[in-house]
């Protein structure tokens, strides 16, 4: 390659190597999304965030429950009969 291309090989091959660690460097953050570093993906707080959720709809449930028979989005469990 040198012989091709003489004095260009060097920053040609410096051009490579710096691609293929940035490529490396890369390779390794997105290997271990999870954890505590600064970059990673904040599970607890996402899981936190989805039980409140679960929780506030749960005891919306449970409240509507007790006040009749209605579900949570207002429908009706027990379909009303009309006298004919």
């Amino acid at each position: 390659m040198v012989d091709d291309m003489g004095w260009w090989a060097i920053p040609i091959v410096s051009l490579v190597a710096f691609t293929l660690y940035g490529i490396e460097g890369i390779g390794s953050q997105l290997e271990d999304p999870f954890g505590y570093d600064k970059n990673d993906i904040k599970m607890d707080a996402i899981v936190h965030d989805s039980k409140t959720e679960v929780m506030t709809m749960l005891s919306e449930w449970k409240a509507a429950g007790r006040n009749g028979d209605e579900e949570m989005f207002g429908a009706r469990l027990v379909p009303s009969i009309e006298a004919s």
